[in-house]
């Protein structure tokens, strides 16, 4: 039986390296080689101890430095540098040779055609178990380890399938825990089964109970879903016993038996008994005046007959009985319970303000940040042979200690949450006059981190006002560079929106006091463009910063002035028309590949209008695009090189230097050049 894990590493492939390579862990002991030999007759004794360590595309010895070569050689050198995953077998079940084979087998078959792997078997606990180290960046083509997924099922299979072919027990893959709600959605069904003969009436059940069932005949399954909402299911996901040709068993089956009735047989209509008025003598005792204002103006006998048979014609209608929607019900509770959780948890705590919730929440993540590496330590130690029984129970109660903290974090974290919910709904509706409030932003931009200020200076009747104040770095004497504008809010503005609208415009005066231009739909294309190269100029190469800006230059006679609103497919079609009208090389017409740069350079300041929100489309993506064939290159034949080697013999050695290192090589020109005049030079 084999358990497997894989995870990825930022900080140190030496690191990791070391510790997979550790002769402390990898090397046999006396006793280990003495059992391992005697156990095995036909291998004779070693005199040195022998280190389970196997390099696939690397030298076991020098693994960092041919792992290291490799990210060096096509410019990956941070972020995830490698992987590590380990194989661990139950103790007793393989031997030290048998394991490290197994892994070198696996290492192989799931790495070994493009990635670099360290194999090394660690002995130093009972349960055997190869560690592996994958560098992250392939020897092949220098791509990046993909990390999904699929990649740790893919891992797990192929290890399983490695153990059944030595004959080793596999861990079965646990079964993914279904939701709560599929069992509430499986009683209904059964309940609507029971009660029910007809589809109609297997729907009126369930709809009784709090679900919709959905069997559209023009859709291929059919589904369930609760009447407050939420995600359908398809039928077939709850078992087979509850998918739509079982349910049609079940209903026909009630119907052969009890007929089309059964339904109102389980469920027989409420009937009404109207409340008997008897007669009786409401004279006695009372006044002739008491009886007028009675009968005239009270709720008399006759009044009461009235009603009475107003209620058996129809005309007034009867009181209609509550239904009860049990998926609501359970989804309104919970939400109560959260709600009973966190007001009792900031009522024991006696928590005065806000920020002592934030406090009390770090203090928390201290503590289960503490409690986590001693857990982490104490499973470290239960690897040992020599491990104590005792730790199991040690790691047990640190985990409980664990989970109450975790709880309470979430807690907290909901209490908090809803206190800024309430406070935010309270200053939205707020009518009163109000001192200056302050509320900072902090905005990450694509030039560094900027302070924008909001300052609410007065709200009355019809007029509300802000002071919104921008930072943009700092001046020589050190002094911040500070701009401030008044923005009054327009009383169509309403009370609700009030936040969003001062954001909005606090964003558009920092965007024109520190690009010096308004960017919205109706900025120029080469004002947009020129901002746009200007913030991605320190995320460029220096060719790629220069590749753009002669493009741009190219296309602003064309489309510069136009307005980003005004920028459609057509006008960009247009534009390419007339690109294909400049003179290239040699006075010919420039090529469709040379069209589809600028298209493209262009679509890439559209898409960054587009993903700010000033325009909704980018109408580069929509042009139609010019088909065209590509030049097929003509490869000389083997005779053509022959008869051109033949045509040179009698040529200067410079020629035939060049023509003879550019057939036998494939060097570019310039580089066939230079090495021929390099040779040339030598050898006078």
């Amino acid at each position: 039986m084999a358990v497997t894990k894989i995870w990825a590493i930022k900080d140190s492939l030496q690191r990791v390296l070391d510790y997979a390579a550790n002769p402390d862990k990898t090397e046999y002991d006396a006793l280990a080689q003495t059992l391992h030999y005697a156990e095995n007759d036909a291998k004779t004794k070693l005199n040195e101890s022998a280190q389970l360590v196997t390099g696939i595309h690397c030298r076991a010895d020098h693994a960092w430095e041919d792992m290291r070569a490799v990210q060096e050689r096509f410019g990956k050198t941070d972020g995830v540098v490698a992987l590590h995953a380990y194989q661990s077998f139950r103790e007793g079940e393989v031997t030290p040779e048998q394991c490290h084979e197994i892994g070198v087998a696996l290492a192989r078959k799931v790495w070994g055609g493009r990635f670099q792997v360290l194999v090394a078997t660690h002995m130093n606990t009972d349960n055997l178990h190869n560690h592996f180290v994958i560098n992250s960046v392939s020897y092949v083509d220098g791509k990046k380890y993909e990390q999904r997924r699929s990649q740790y099922a893919e891992f797990r299979a192929a290890s399983d399938k490695l153990c059944r072919e030595y004959g080793l027990s596999v861990v079965e893959q646990p079964k993914a825990k279904e939701p709560a709600r599929y069992a509430r959605m499986r009683e209904a069904i059964d309940q609507a089964c029971e009660d029910a003969s007809t589809a109609e009436d297997f729907r009126r059940e369930l709809y009784r109970q709090g679900y919709i069932f959905g069997s559209d005949p023009n859709r291929k399954y059919a589904t369930i879903r609760a009447r407050d909402g939420g995600r359908a299911v398809r039928l077939y996901r709850l078992g087979e016993e509850y998918d739509l040709p079982a349910i049609d068993d079940r209903l026909r089956g009630n119907y052969l038996l009890y007929g089309s009735r059964l339904y109102e047989l389980k469920h027989p209509p409420r009937q009404y008994t109207p409340k008997r008025y008897r007669p009786k003598d409401g004279c006695a005792g009372k006044g002739v005046l008491r009886i007028f204002f009675e009968v005239f103006f009270g709720e008399s006998q006759i009044h009461r007959l009235y009603l009475y048979y107003c209620y058996q014609l129809g005309i007034l209608p009867k009181k209609q009985q509550p239904r009860i929607n049990r998926p609501e019900l359970e989804r309104i509770w919970k939400d109560t319970e959260k709600i009973l959780a966190e007001h009792a948890f900031v009522h024991d705590h006696k928590f005065p303000s806000l920020q002592a919730i934030v406090d009390y929440r770090k203090g928390l993540s201290q503590q289960m940040e503490t409690l986590a590496a001693q857990r982490a330590e104490i499973v470290k130690q239960m690897r040992r042979k020599d491990a104590s029984p005792e730790l199991a129970d040690q790691r047990m109660a640190l985990t409980c200690k664990i989970a109450e903290l975790r709880k309470e974090d979430k807690i907290a974290e909901g209490a908090i949450k809803r206190i800024q919910r309430t406070r935010d709904s309270n200053r939205i509706e707020q009518k009163t006059e109000v001192n200056i409030q302050t509320i900072e932003i902090a905005a990450e931009t694509v030039l560094g981190s900027a302070d924008k200020e909001v300052q609410w200076l007065t709200s009355r009747k019809n007029l509300t006002k802000f002071k919104i104040t921008v930072c943009n770095g700092y001046k020589v004497n050190g002094q911040k560079r500070m701009k401030a504008q008044t923005i009054t809010v327009p009383s169509s503005v309403p009370k609700r929106g009030i936040q969003q609208y001062v954001m909005a415009e606090a964003e558009r005066i920092e965007k024109k006091f520190k690009y010096g231009v308004e960017e919205s739909d109706q900025t120029h294309f080469d004002q947009y463009a020129e901002n746009w190269l200007k913030r991605q100029e320190p995320f460029f190469k220096a060719t790629t910063y220069v590749g753009y800006k002669r493009n741009l230059d190219i296309v602003y006679p064309l489309i510069g002035g136009i307005p980003l609103a005004k920028l459609l497919p057509m006008t960009l079609e247009e534009m390419c028309e007339e690109l294909r009208k400049r003179p290239g090389r040699g006075g010919k017409c420039i090529k469709e590949t040379t069209v589809q740069k600028y298209l493209e350079t262009v679509s890439s300041v559209l898409e960054d209008a587009k993903k700010n929100d000033i325009i909704p489309f980018n109408p580069a993506h929509r042009v139609r695009k010019k088909h065209f064939e590509k030049e097929v290159q003509h490869i000389p034949q083997k005779y053509e090189m022959g008869k051109l080697m033949r045509a040179i013999q009698n040529e200067p050695i410079l020629y035939r230097a060049y023509y003879t290192l550019a057939i036998t090589t494939g060097l570019r020109r310039g580089e066939t050049v230079c090495s021929a005049m390099e040779g040339h030079n030598r050898c006078l």
